[in-house]
């Protein structure tokens, strides 16, 4: 009997450990870079560029997207995503005329990723590469790409600005893609701390 009442306490204490590791996140890829894989559509997301605009009122967040195998293309606009803050609430990214207008940053977030660009490793090296860009940089000079159409072996690359979440950077945030046919994909990641340059 004395064994048997120890099962409740092991199973307890179990519980108090998972709940006080909260969320997780999608597979860490690489550093600031999460990984989710759905039945066609794979996405990747780098939050290394939103760790510099704690006190902004927008966040960019680079993105890769990729489907694979056979079946209908998937068309692929900012709409198509969605930001959930750790509290559960939804977050439409910005439009374009709204980061042209009150953001001055996107010059700097161009410089930052380039240097610190969205590892993909291998991920579509079978597939071709499709233009994007959301938020082109220089008003008259870049081109504005903001629908992608997915054919099988097909992925891109571009920035998305999301309203800074009202609950904050911390904890897991999640972007959610849905939309063109595809079951809802959810990519659920963290933003580094980083002060100077480098993760505190």
């Amino acid at each position: 009997m004395k064994g048997l009442r120890l099962v409740p306490v092991v199973v307890g204490a179990a519980v108090l450990a998972l709940g006080a590791a909260g969320p997780t996140t999608s597979e860490d890829y690489a550093y600031s870079t999460y990984r989710e894989l759905g039945d066609r559509l794979t996405v990747l997301v780098d939050s290394y560029a939103a760790a510099l605009h704690d006190d902004d009122p927008y966040i960019p967040l680079s993105v890769a997207v990729g489907l694979s195998g056979p079946g209908k293309s998937v068309l692929v606009t900012p709409e198509s995503f969605t930001l959930l803050d750790q509290d559960g609430r939804a977050h439409n990214p910005a439009s374009y005329q709204e980061i042209a207008s009150n953001y001055p940053k996107r010059q700097f977030d161009a410089l930052l990723m380039r240097s610190y660009p969205i590892v993909v490793g291998s991920q579509f090296s079978t597939s071709l590469r499709l233009a994007a860009d959301f938020y082109p940089t220089m008003a008259g000079r870049g081109i504005r790409i903001d629908r992608v159409e997915l054919g099988p072996f097909t992925w891109f690359h571009t920035v998305l600005y999301f309203p800074r979440p009202q609950a904050g950077l911390e904890g897991v945030l999640t972007l959610r893609i849905s939309g063109g046919g595809e079951p809802p994909i959810d990519v659920r990641f963290r933003i580094p701390r980083v002060v100077g340059g480098r993760e505190s």
